[in-house]
């Protein structure tokens, strides 16, 4: 599933595939270091959102849901189908995400 949001020039991927997920936390490695670790052992669901090819948010549904970057907002049908305990991760990325989920 793709969507796409042509002003902001987003594109929404449903699974990024492994390599696609470790550049995009090797960016920001200390906010991203949970990320990493859950796919480099193939845990969870991952949905990303993509600008021209390059991962700009990340989101980890598991019995959390841990979105990161810019267009969490993106996530909230996710987030709300996988009935997490928590929102956790970034204070803008949740913050982005929880609004979106409660409206």
């Amino acid at each position: 599933m793709e969507e796409n949001d042509p002003v902001r020039g987003l594109r929404r991927v449903k699974e990024p595939k492994l390599d696609q997920i470790l550049e995009y936390c090797r960016r920001e490695p200390i906010e991203r270091v949970f990320l990493e670790d859950v796919a480099r052992r193939g845990l969870g669901r991952f949905s990303g959102v993509e600008r021209d090819g390059d991962l700009v948010a990340l989101c980890h549904v598991g019995a959390n849901v841990v979105p990161s970057g810019e267009g969490c907002n993106a996530f909230a049908d996710a987030a709300v189908r996988g009935r997490a305990r928590m929102i956790i991760g970034e204070e803008g990325a949740v913050s982005e995400l929880w609004d979106a989920v409660v409206d």
